[in-house]
């Protein structure tokens, strides 16, 4: 009975091993860079049933988890450094860590994008670590005549992990349905330039923070 419960188990695990690589290597690095001190890579993967590809950016850079922390937290100013924003701001603050949001991305050429995103963080500062969960709401009320194409769906999330005193790893991944027909080449830009841009928005408004 020990022997087949063992063996059992062995099959269970090697199967989750396999699921969870097989997932890992679904994603295909599209760009790296380096920003000043920050080192940016892109990843995007298809998504079954979806046209447009999930995307992930990480960053390795020199700005200490107590600077991103309040960068995160001061979602008023998101807007100042969000990739291809033409608007980014609170509508509903529940309380500082649970908030909905409207933002426009601005895409070339095409009818930009709008989307109402739930926004929920949290943060344990002794562990250096902090999240931010975004999940698109439907709201079809609000800004409901503004000329826009409303995102069908949203999620995404950061993810900002302190590394030692002076350096953060930030992980940023989103997948959207941008709605409407796009021409691929607007898909790509947005799944590439989008968090990107925002990687190293972030980073330049952290700078500005850090260094005053």
């Amino acid at each position: 009975m020990k022997r087949f419960l063992t063996i059992f188990l062995t099959i269970i695990f090697a199967g989750i091993s396999i699921l969870v690589f097989s997932q890992q290597s679904n994603w295909k690095l599209v760009h790296e860079s380096k920003e000043d001190q920050a080192f940016l890579q892109i990843f995007t993967r298809d998504i079954p049933g979806s046209p447009y590809k999930e995307f992930k950016g990480v960053s390795f850079s020199d700005i200490p988890f107590d600077i991103a922390l309040k960068v995160i937290q001061d979602y008023n100013n998101y807007h100042k450094w969000y990739g291809m924003c033409k608007a980014l701001y609170p509508i509903n603050v529940r309380n500082p860590k649970d908030l909905d949001m409207y933002f426009i991305l601005d895409l070339p050429v095409v009818t930009d994008r709008d989307v109402i995103v739930k926004v929920e963080c949290g943060w344990d500062e002794k562990k250096g670590t902090a999240w931010v969960n975004m999940t698109s709401v439907n709201n079809s009320t609000y800004k409901n005549d503004s000329g826009l194409v409303r995102m069908t769906s949203l999620k995404g999330r950061w993810d900002i992990i302190k590394k030692d005193d002076n350096h953060v790893e930030v992980i940023y991944q989103v997948h959207a349905e941008l709605g409407g027909s796009l021409p691929a080449w607007v898909v790509n830009i947005a799944a590439k330039d989008q968090p990107l841009k925002t990687l190293k928005g972030v980073y330049k408004y952290s700078k500005k923070i850090r260094d005053k």
